[in-house]
Formats: C-alpha cells, structure tokens, sequence
C-alpha cells in the first residue's frame, strides 16, 4: 500500500535510522508502540512531524496490521520500503491528488478552457480549474482546489486543506490547520495560514508566506521571497537575491543563493546564509551564520571561511545585515 511518512531532520522516526531505497522487516506491529507506521493522506503528517524541521517520504507499507480512526489515516504495518523523498512541493501536490482519488465524483466541480471558474463547497469537497486566467476554489475541511494555467488562481479554505496553482504569474492560498499550499511558474505566489501549514513556491521572484506555529515556508527561484511567521516556524529561500524571513520564537531562516540575504527577528532564533556576498540579519540573542566565497573559478565560487554568532548588541548589533569579509563580520547596509 503506497502511503506517507514523516521523518526529523536526519531521517529518523522514534531513534530508527531510515535510508531512501531500503527495505524493513519486523515480526511484529502494534499502532504507536511497534512496527511501522505512515499516514494514507499526506498532511497527516503534519501531526507527527512539523514541516518546519522534518523530512517526507513516499513509502509503501504492508502487512498492515491497524489503522487510526476516521480523523486520522495513519496506518501500521510489518513491512516498509522507503520509495522516494519528497519536498512540501511534492508533499502538496499529493495531497491534491489524494482528495481528488477519494472524493465522490459528485462532489468535485471540474472547469476546464480560458477565463474558466471552478467552485465546490462542502467537506472533503475537491475544486479544479485549467485553462488561462481561470480560477479554482474549494471551501470545505479536507477540501482541494488545484488550478493549472497561467494567470490561475487556486484558493482553499478548511482544516487538512490543500491548494495547487501551476501556472506563470499563478497564485495559490490555503488557510486552515495543517493546511498546504503550493505554487508553480514564474511571479508565482504561495500562501499558507494556519498552524503546522506549509507553503510552496516555485519560479523566479515568486513568493511564499506561511503563518502558524510549527509553519514552513520554501521559495525557490531568483529574487524569490520567503516568509514563514510563528513559533518553531521555518523560512527556506533558494535563488540569486532571494530574500527569506522567519518570524517567531525558535525560528530558523535559511537562504541559499548569490547575494541573498536571510533574518529572524524571535527569540532563540538562528538566520544562515550561505552564498556569494549574502548576509544574515536576527534580533537580540539570536544568532547568525555566513559563509565567505571566493571569486568564481569557473566552476563555483569556493568557500573561503564560515563563521556564527549570537547577536549580543555589542559586537554584533540587533536587526543588522553582516556578510563576511577577511574572516570578520562586516556590516551592510539594509536595502
């Protein structure tokens, strides 16, 4: 049976070690004490582990021994082979995919064709719009909307929700709890709100917000932006003069590219940047990490140095940009 499952940082679920492409086996299985486990619809996964420092996989699990009750599809099992990893993009569009498989047929409003519109209302309703300009909405818990086209929009209300838009200059918005949100093309836009929600937005000076505790946000492409806001949040930013921001307490912000810049502004927060003349910025006794590169050599721009700190308003100032420079942090101006 193909299902999900969520896994910390390091690919680990209750201390065991997992890898992509492996196989396990054990003799027996009880729901929460042994065995394996993994969750049917994809956001289920969300309960376990938190977008904001977990990891996700597509499995397929067997021998299935118990499942969880109507509010949950978690499964156990004996037998688990770890198929693929996934990101929130992928995590997302699965969970557009599975509403849409289970949903009565009745129930789901499909349009089709330029300047289309596509409306369903009600619970585990589903919602898909594809054509240029059109437009996708589905307000229901356990509700989908996906629209493809450029110009589409994508808009999905209710807990467990889900919302897809793909498309150029495309916009995608879920709110609810353990909602998701995801967006593809070019000035494409993602928005998440609600607690443990994920947004996902893909295409150069895209955009991606997420708000709630236990949030994430991820924008990939250049001059793309990332925002997650709430406690544990996580902010992840990928692309030449990309820009990410996390606000919450125990918040991380990352941000991958030339000339990026990421900061935190919450308590016990860490802001990383890692490219080409990037900066960092965090408030007060939070920290910062850059990395020095050197010119480029024709294949990447090599590392030269990396160094972190915490903010102590002395040797590093409160809500300041610093990029590294002969080994020091060196203050920038904040455009």
């Amino acid at each position: 049976m193909k299902a999900y499952k969520g896994f910390d940082k390091d690919l680990k679920c209750r201390d065991f070690q997992f890898e992509v492409g492996k196989e396990y086996t054990e003799e027996k299985a009880e729901m929460c004490k042994c065995g394996f486990h993994a969750c049917l619809y994809p956001l289920d996964c969300f309960s376990y582990y938190p977008p904001a420092n977990s990891r996700y996989c597509l499995v397929e699990i067997n021998d299935i021994v118990e499942s969880k009750t109507q509010d949950d599809t978690k499964v156990c099992g004996k037998n688990i082979q770890i198929l693929k990893e996934l990101s929130l993009t992928e995590l997302t569009l699965a969970a557009v995919d599975y509403v849409l498989d289970k949903n009565d047929k009745k129930m789901i409003k499909s349009s089709t064709g330029n300047r289309a519109s596509s409306s369903s209302t009600g619970n585990r309703a589903s919602s898909s719009s594809t054509g240029n300009r059109a437009s996708s909405s589905s307000t229901g818990d356990m509700a989908s909307s996906s629209s493809t086209g450029d110009r589409a929009s994508s808009s999905s209300t209710g807990y467990m929700a889900s919302s897809s838009s793909t498309g150029d200059m495309a916009s995608s918005s879920s709110t609810g709890d353990r909602a998701s949100s995801s967006s593809t093309g070019y000035m494409a836009s993602s928005s998440s709100t609600g607690n443990r929600a994920s947004s996902s937005s893909t295409g150069d000076m895209a955009s991606s917000s997420s708000t709630g505790d236990m949030a994430s946000s991820s924008s990939t492409g250049d001059r793309a932006s990332s925002s997650s806001t709430g406690s544990r949040a996580s902010s992840s930013s990928t692309g030449d003069m990309a820009s990410s921001s996390s606000t919450g307490d125990m918040a991380s912000s990352s941000s991958t590219g030339n000339r990026a810049s990421s900061s935190v502004s919450g308590i016990g927060s860490v802001a990383i940047s890692i490219g080409y003349q990037s900066r960092a910025k965090a408030c007060l006794g939070s920290a910062i990490c850059v990395v020095e590169r050197g010119a480029w050599n024709g294949k990447t721009f090599p590392l030269i140095g990396i160094k972190s700190a915490i903010v102590d308003g002395e040797t590093l100032k409160a809500d300041t940009f610093y990029t590294l420079k002969g080994g020091e942090f060196v203050e920038v101006e904040d455009d």
